[in-house]
Formats: structure tokens, C-alpha cells, sequence
């Protein structure tokens, strides 16, 4: 994978991250600019435009370092207040109240775990190795907003058309191809696949759940080495095709 197909993979990866914090957590843009300053110590500017635009991919516009160490440190904080217990946290960062973050809120949100240690929270360093392409984490796969979902929905179905086109397939050709190369067996999954194959798009929650069957289906049909729902995600947002 090239340097440009790697950033164009974190950049999705990291749109990805911030729509599986805040939906698990239920935290506005506001509560999670609030938990970054009092992590930080000071104003995190976290303003709702720029995590609107990370959570979208428009990463021409999106986080810088001083972004990513805000998110830290909010996700430093919640790990503190989780891990350590509340005392421990406002012994070390103060007092959250002064930045108008109540215990529930924080009781409610979900920190995020390193990928090789489940123990630790996500540090700055993961999180710019994420935005370069050269971090993974499991928990992340098929992770989009409303946003992407029409976006990847709409490329779908481009791709598969594509498929069709490619090795001249037949109406009948195409489903039998499809269905073979789908590995969910269950009668519900592949009737969606059909419904999908003939035009109807994903729900937003249909398309997280069948990320990782679809890519695996376009691996088989492609012939590749490899190629999972991180491949597909980036393929469906960037409109190319990726090289593996």
C-alpha cells in the first residue's frame, strides 16, 4: 500500500474512532470538548465544525496534532475516572465541575483501550500512527456516520455494478457468483445481499454489520491476498479502487 492509499485509510480509520467513541458514549461535541479541557487543564478547542469534519473524513481541514492530543487527553481522563475511580481523577486533573462536566456524563462514557494492551488508554502516539495508516484497532471495523453510510451505499453499488461489468456476467451469473463468494450462511444475510445486489441500499446499521462479509465477498470475487472492512470502508469513501 502506498504512502497516499495509507493516509487515505487513517484518515477513515480516525473518522471511524470518533463515531464509535461518541455513539458508545452518547457524548455531544460539547461534552467531549468539555472532558479534553479538563484533561488538559485549559480550553481543548474542540469546536463542533472540526469534529464534524473528522467524523466525516475531511481531514484537508480536520485534526491537527494539538487535535489529536485534546483527544487524548479526554480519553487519559475517562481512563482515569474509570480505572482509577473518581478521587484518583480529580486528584491528578482537579475538579471536573469547573468545566461544567457532571459525574453522569462521565459515568456514561467509554474510554478507549491500546490495541496491543486493553489495560492502557489510546495515547497521542496511537492516535497519529492511526491518522498515518499505520494503526489498526479491532473494535473499529465497519464504524461509520450517517454521512458515510449514504456515501459508501451510493460507491457500493457502483463497485458491485462493476463486478458484473468486469467479467461480463449474466443477471443469473451475477447472484450465483455473489452468493458464493458471500460467507454469512443464515437465510435473512443473504436475502439482504439479494435485495443489496438488486438495487436497495444498506440501512446505516446493515451496512456496519456487513462490512466485514461484503469485503470478504469482493476479496473472493477479486482474487486477493488480502482485503477486509478497513480496505472496503477506504474504497467506498475514496471512490478508487485499493491497491493491495
Amino acid at each position: 500500500m502506498n504512502s497516499h492509499n495509507r493516509y487515505e485509510r487513517g484518515v477513515a480509520n480516525l473518522a471511524a474512532l470518533m463515531n464509535y467513541w461518541l455513539g458508545r458514549s452518547g457524548l455531544s461535541h460539547s461534552d467531549l470538548d468539555a472532558i479534553a479541557s479538563w484533561g488538559m487543564g485549559e480550553r481543548a478547542m474542540l469546536d463542533g465544525g472540526l469534529i464534524s469534519r473528522v467524523r466525516n473524513g475531511k481531514q484537508s481541514r480536520g485534526a491537527g496534532l494539538k487535535h489529536l492530543d485534546a483527544l487524548a487527553q479526554a480519553n487519559y481522563a475517562l481512563w482515569l475516572w474509570h480505572v482509577h475511580g473518581p478521587e484518583s481523577a480529580i486528584k491528578r486533573l482537579g475538579p471536573h465541575s469547573g468545566w461544567g462536566i457532571t459525574p453522569e456524563l462521565l459515568d456514561g462514557a467509554q474510554w478507549l483501550p491500546c490495541a496491543d494492551d486493553e489495560a492502557q488508554p489510546l495515547d497521542l502516539g496511537d492516535l497519529a500512527l492511526l491518522l498515518v495508516g499505520r494503526l489498526e484497532l479491532p473494535y473499529l471495523a465497519g464504524q461509520v456516520s450517517a454521512g458515510q453510510a449514504k456515501r459508501m451505499n451510493d460507491r457500493l453499488g457502483e463497485v458491485l455494478d462493476e463486478l458484473v461489468a468486469e467479467r461480463q456476467w449474466s443477471p443469473r451469473e451475477a447472484w450465483q457468483q455473489f452468493s458464493e463468494a458471500y460467507p454469512a450462511t443464515d437465510s435473512p444475510r443473504r436475502e439482504r445481499l439479494r435485495d443489496l445486489v438488486m438495487g436497495e441500499p444498506f440501512t446505516q446499521s446493515e451496512l456496519e454489520m456487513e462490512m466485514a462479509a461484503v469485503a470478504e465477498m469482493i476479496r473472493r470475487i477479486r482474487g486477493l491476498p488480502a482485503y477486509g472492512p478497513a480496505e472496503l470502508q477506504q474504497e467506498l469513501l475514496s471512490g478508487h479502487r485499493q491497491r493491495i
